[in-house]
């Protein structure tokens, strides 16, 4: 039986003055709050206050909605590896996609799947001259 409990709330230490001052201290935002842009910084003091341990992290996770530089970003190993695992979540949907299809999975269709995934077959010889040559491979995705 799951646990029933509710999670324990993480401690909030940040409120909408604190984004307010952030927003003013890097020039954000320079002139008076509407209603509308003060119940933003609620909610953003709501979201983002438990995710940090410190006012700078506050700060950091606001300038991605305030401040972008695109040179600037790319620049940090932490968004390589980001933009890496994107890329490589979509490349192994399309793979899954191809491999799963009802056309049985012989050197050709494998070739096909190279190609359509990574590129021209040229680049990647070693994987298919894995395959046998003027034969066929068989993968049923079964094992015995």
């Amino acid at each position: 039986m799951p646990n029933q409990e509710p999670a324990p709330s993480i401690e909030n230490n940040f409120t909408a003055h604190d984004v307010v001052q952030i927003l003013r201290e890097q020039n954000w935002h320079t002139s008076g709050l509407t209603a509308e842009q003060s119940t933003w910084c609620e909610h953003a003091a709501t979201l983002l206050g438990p995710q940090c341990v410190g006012r700078g992290a506050l700060e950091n996770l606001l300038s991605l909605v305030f401040h972008y530089d695109a040179q600037e970003i790319l620049s940090h190993t932490d968004s390589h590896a980001a933009l890496s695992r994107y890329a490589a979540r979509d490349a192994l949907r399309q793979l899954a996609s191809l491999l799963l299809d009802l056309v049985p999975l012989n050197s050709d269709r494998l070739r096909e799947i190279v190609e359509a995934a990574v590129g021209p077959a040229h680049i990647h010889l070693p994987l298919l001259r894995a395959a046998p040559v003027g034969g066929d491979i068989e993968i049923t995705g079964r094992r015995p």
